[in-house]
C-alpha cells in the first residue's frame, strides 16, 4: 500500500468560499487533479456527495483553533531557582526543592549519582551535567495530592520569578525518578 500526502482541512468550502467554522461538520474528498491528488473541503449544506472521480471521501469536524501553548520549563531558570532554593535552606521548601531536582533529572540538566540512608532518611545524591555543584536532597515519598500542590506551588513561584511558564510541564504525577524519555 502506498503513502500519499495529502494537504490538512483548508478554511474554506470548495464549492461557496465560505469558511468552515471551528466545530462544524463538513465533508473532504479527494480528487486526482492533472495528475495530483486534491483535496476538497465542503460545508455540510454543500455536500452532494462524492465528486465525479473521488479517490477518498469522509465526514469529519472542522479542529477546533489550537490554543497557544506557554513557554515550556526553561532548564537554566530551574537550576537558578533550584540553587535558591538551597541557599535559603528552608525546610519548608525541600519537598519543593525535591520536586525541582527530579525535574532538572528529567530535563537531562542533574545526574542522579547516588543515594544513601541517613538515619533512616533516604537522601539522593545530584550533580549538575555541566559541572555545576553537588547535592545530597531528601527523597520525599510524595502523594498525588502532595504533588499536585508542589506543582501549584512550583509553577507560582517560577511564573514570578521567570514569566510565564507551561503548568503541565511541572506535573510530578508519581513519587519517583520521572520517566527517562519524557521531554
Amino acid at each position: 500500500m502506498a503513502d500519499y500526502q495529502v494537504r490538512s482541512i483548508g478554511k474554506k468550502c470548495s464549492v461557496s468560499g465560505e469558511t468552515l467554522a471551528p466545530g462544524a461538520v463538513c465533508y473532504s474528498a479527494v480528487v486526482e487533479q492533472d495528475g495530483e491528488l486534491t483535496r476538497l473541503d465542503y460545508a455540510a449544506a454543500h455536500w452532494k456527495g462524492p465528486p465525479q472521480g473521488a479517490v477518498g471521501h469522509w465526514k469529519l469536524r472542522v479542529p477546533l483553533p489550537v490554543q497557544n501553548r506557554k513557554a515550556p520549563l526553561d532548564p537554566a531558570a530551574l537550576i537558578s531557582f533550584f540553587e535558591q532554593l538551597t541557599e535559603e535552606a528552608n525546610p519548608l521548601h525541600d519537598r519543593l526543592r525535591y520536586v525541582v531536582a527530579l525535574l532538572l533529572i528529567q530535563k537531562r540538566r542533574f545526574r542522579l549519582d547516588g543515594s544513601r540512608s541517613i538515619e533512616g532518611e533516604e537522601w539522593i545524591q545530584v550533580s549538575g551535567m555541566h559541572g555545576e555543584g553537588a547535592w545530597e536532597i531528601r527523597d520525599y515519598p510524595l502523594s498525588e495530592e502532595e504533588a499536585h500542590t508542589l506543582q501549584q506551588e512550583l509553577n507560582a513561584r517560577l511564573a514570578v520569578e521567570f514569566g510565564e511558564l507551561d503548568p503541565d510541564a511541572a506535573g510530578m504525577a508519581h513519587h519517583g525518578l520521572p520517566p527517562e524519555d519524557a521531554a
